[in-house]
């Protein structure tokens, strides 16, 4: 009795070996995965347009802008002066948004002088995220453009949003390229990862921000 259990549990643990086989090959042979992958979305530097110090900063990252709205002001260094001002009266100029959106990052601190060229903040266009996800190069030949995807975002891992590949960058694309990761066979082999940009299917009802994870799952 007690052999015909072993023989039990072992054949039950051979089967659940060959199921577990059997649906890791299936679903490496069907899909290409990433676990490194985060939630994008068009970003729009804010520029002083001149050069001065910053004397006033009024929102936070998060915080929802407006097109056109000041965000800060700064006192005009004397280069920055129009020709006909009094040297000795403090000029000051507004900073503002030039974009309706989010917050997502922002450099400002009274004090510091601020440039053309050199963004206190970023804004962010909510209203068009999309993932970017980083494919090995041995695998980016299984992805095309219009390939359905499985997006699970690591703040919401109850839910699956589907979306498809619009995009395929290169390894020295138009998006950051995280560093490369090891050949496992060549240990001095270096695998380059290549960006895909993914869109959403639909409209977003949750509060997805950019720089969260994700992992995805691309049909092959």
């Amino acid at each position: 009795m007690k052999r015909a259990v072993n023989n039990l549990i072992l054949v039950l643990f051979v089967l659940g070996m060959v199921i577990g086989a059997g649906y890791y090959l299936t679903n490496q042979s069907l899909y290409v995965t990433s676990e490194i992958a985060q939630v994008t979305a068009e970003m729009v530097p804010v520029y002083p347009d001149q050069a001065g110090v910053l004397k006033e900063w009024a929102v936070e990252e998060g915080d929802s802008v407006e097109k056109g709205q000041i965000l800060g002001t700064e006192t005009l260094l004397q280069s920055g002066r129009p020709s006909d001002e009094e040297s000795d009266a403090p000029l000051t100029q507004s900073i503002t948004s030039p974009y309706s959106g989010v917050l997502v990052k922002s450099n400002a601190v009274p004090g510091k002088v601020v440039r053309p060229g050199q963004p206190v903040a970023m804004v962010a266009d909510l209203s068009n995220k999309y993932i970017v996800a980083y494919i090995d190069e041995t695998e980016i030949d299984r992805v095309k453009p219009g390939k359905k995807v499985d997006i699970t975002v690591d703040a919401f891992k109850d839910r699956i949003f589907k979306g498809k590949v619009q995009k395929i960058g290169s390894t020295a694309g138009d998006f950051t390229n995280p560093s490369a990761s090891t050949d496992s066979q060549n240990e001095n082999k270096k695998v380059q990862r290549v960006p895909v940009q993914i869109v959403f299917d639909d409209q977003i009802n949750v509060n997805l921000m950019p720089g969260m994870n994700a992992e995805v799952k691309i049909q092959s």
